[in-house]
């Protein structure tokens, strides 16, 4: 066989499969559980990925006080978030 033949018979390969996958309607099944407010979930908090929102408030009123000598910022994740600072790091 030469590179024609090839060619051709790999055209007809990948148009019958792609007839094959053509539907007049799709109907999925209804999800009987939880899927779908487990995906609004998600799609929630890729919005806010970084989570700005959360701690909006605490930012906008950090900034209308005067910085303080001495302050210190802690930096973390989820478990520095579950710190008690006033009880661990008093003053």
């Amino acid at each position: 066989m030469n590179k024609c033949s090839f060619a051709l018979i790999g055209t007809l390969v990948l148009a019958a499969c792609a007839f094959g996958q053509v539907v007049d309607q799709f109907a999925p099944p209804r999800a009987n559980c939880c899927l779908p407010a487990t995906a609004k979930g998600l799609a929630d908090q890729l919005q806010d990925w970084n989570q700005l929102g959360r701690y909006y408030a605490d930012n906008q009123g950090l900034k209308q006080l005067p910085p303080e000598p001495g302050r210190v910022v802690f930096l973390g994740d989820s478990i520095t978030d579950g710190w008690k600072l006033g009880q661990y790091f008093p003053g």
